[in-house]
């Protein structure tokens, strides 16, 4: 079969070439009908030497029928038949990272992404929330508490308020040894704190 004529994306035909009876020899002849037609139906697009250039579209432009065609050929050439996944990235922001504090310790912003787990030390070592006024965590902030270190670990906060969620009681609470705990943010100057029976 002949090469197309083609100025445009849109008159490529997708059946070309027809492997069995098309020779080798004109590979290269339909890779420059390629090239033309990309370049005539997207140019306006490229600057000098290929640089970006700035293009401003109307909303006509940007449903006109020969662009839709343009983008529904190249999808139809290349065969886009599997989209790329990003899975694994997503895996790793789904990871909690670890902040092991083993004595006292008062909470910083960057922990809003982590869990505090005490790993040795004991009986005696407080984690404190620090005010909202010093420490500005975003509302909604979670903040897991998990304590293995030996015996127990007081929760602690400065000014503002802190909740237990089983009675509404507020003040310091005691994490038991292997109890785990987490803090939640409910409002600028409030947190509440859950942990079931390894937490008084």
């Amino acid at each position: 079969m002949g090469l197309e004529t083609v100025t445009y994306l849109p008159e490529l035909i997708q059946t070309n070439p027809i492997g069995a009876s098309d020779p080798k020899s004109e590979g290269d002849d339909h890779l420059r009908i390629i090239k033309k037609s990309l370049l005539n139906t997207f140019g306006s697009f490229v600057g000098t030497a290929g640089a970006p250039k700035s293009v401003t579209l109307t909303e006509d432009q940007i449903n006109d029928a020969a662009l839709k065609a343009a983008t529904a050929t190249i999808s139809a050439l290349w065969n886009f038949t599997t989209r790329p996944t990003i899975a694994g990235d997503l895996a790793a922001v789904e990871r909690v990272i670890i902040n092991t504090q083993n004595g006292n310790y008062t909470l910083v912003l960057t922990d809003a992404r982590k869990f505090i787990y005490k790993a040795s030390g004991g009986s005696g070592e407080t984690y404190t929330i620090p005010a909202n006024a010093s420490v500005a965590f975003p509302i909604g902030t979670i903040i897991p508490l998990v304590n293995r270190g030996g015996g127990t670990l007081s929760v602690a906060i400065t000014s503002d308020t802190l909740v237990l969620e089983a009675d509404g009681t507020t003040g310091t609470r005691t994490l038991a040894d292997d109890g785990i705990a987490s803090i939640f943010k409910v409002e600028s100057t409030v947190w509440f704190i859950s942990g079931g029976l390894s937490l008084t």
